[in-house]
């Protein structure tokens, strides 16, 4: 085993660090009077990042509806956040649609079927808690009939509604969507 010497001369220096290390001393800042204790930590201030406006799109569909009749839908955005959320959407009437489908996922109905695609834009702001009805100025129903000709009757059963709006939000192109509804269609009574 090799024997490492240590100068004369560094040997106190080196007991004294390694009792200061032991005593869990750090050097002291220049302004620190001995005796008195150190003023407090001033907290550094919080980092807060803007809240982003929080959207959200919900789609109002009746749980049942007669076979052959009107099912009437609302389509709403609200914004949910603390934010105004700066929208740009088509007008007149929005680019949104809403889609009847089977359980298995195949379209029977949809409300932009056989319509053009609206064109141009129209600011908009939405304040923080504020909503609005999108559907208010379109044929907000739908008639029970399959989007493709002939356009028969949909048969009774179970559906799948959903609704999708495209909209611009600060500058960025966003497509919402709702969560699914589910819609019973009863067979038709004879009258």
């Amino acid at each position: 085993m090799k024997t490492v010497r240590t100068p004369p001369r560094a040997a106190p220096l080196l007991a004294a660090l390694a009792l200061a290390l032991a005593a869990g001393c750090s050097p002291r800042p220049a302004d620190e009077v001995p005796g008195q204790a150190a003023p407090p930590a001033t907290p550094a201030p919080a980092a807060t990042a803007p809240r982003a406006a929080e959207l959200e799109l919900t789609l109002e569909v009746p749980d049942t509806a007669a076979q052959g009749g009107p099912m009437p839908f609302r389509l709403v955005l609200a914004n949910r956040g603390a934010a105004p959320a700066e929208l740009v959407m088509s007008a007149p009437v929005p680019h949104m649609d809403v889609v009847v489908a089977r359980p298995d996922g195949e379209r029977v109905w949809s409300f932009l079927a056989g319509r053009g695609i609206p064109e141009g834009g129209q600011a908009r702001t939405l304040a923080p808690g504020d909503s609005l009805e999108l559907t208010r100025n379109a044929l907000a129903s739908w008639d029970g009939r399959e989007s493709a000709p002939p356009r028969r009757p949909a048969p009774a059963g179970t559906y799948r509604v959903t609704g999708e709006l495209h909209v611009q939000v600060a500058g960025a192109e966003r497509v919402l969507r709702t969560e699914p509804r589910t819609l019973v269609l009863a067979p038709r009574r004879n009258e």
